[in-house]
């Protein structure tokens, strides 16, 4: 699910980079200095790939952490010459597959919280439970 959500970031901040006119490589190096993350500091080895001579598409296959499709479409990208579309497309994708997980993670904790409020609420009624106990034998034996 990290991982989505650092694919979702990248993505987006490499589909505003481009879209702005900023080159592919001083747009992985701001992401990689303004970001500190594992995926940004995969940046470094992509941009110096990308400046060695090898494709967009390439540099992110050759490092084997990004997954296939991934590579595939920016290799795609490279071809077309539509990255600006491709970026914001992969962000898109990455976007909903991370809210999906968010959500599903939701509905996994939610029922957990609820039964850590009723044991919590439980033990809070319990210290009462004993406290009203102990008042009402120590009352009678006061008045006995």
């Amino acid at each position: 699910m990290f991982k989505e959500i650092e694919f979702t970031h990248l993505f987006l901040k490499l589909f505003i980079y481009i879209k702005s006119g900023i080159s592919i490589t001083e747009a992985l190096s701001h992401i990689q200095s303004t970001q500190k993350t594992f995926v940004t500091n995969k940046l470094v080895g992509i941009k110096n790939r990308i400046n060695s001579g090898h494709s967009l598409g390439e540099a992110f296959e050759k490092d084997g952490f990004f997954p296939p499709f991934l590579c595939q479409s920016l290799k795609k990208a490279d071809e077309t010459g539509k990255r600006t579309e491709y970026f914001y497309e992969i962000y898109k994708y990455y976007d909903s597959k991370s809210k999906a997980s968010v959500q599903a993670m939701i509905k996994l904790i939610n029922p957990l919280l609820m039964s850590l409020a009723f044991a919590f609420a439980g033990f809070i009624a319990s210290f009462y439970v004993l406290i009203y106990r102990n008042m009402a034998v120590m009352s009678s034996s006061l008045y006995s």
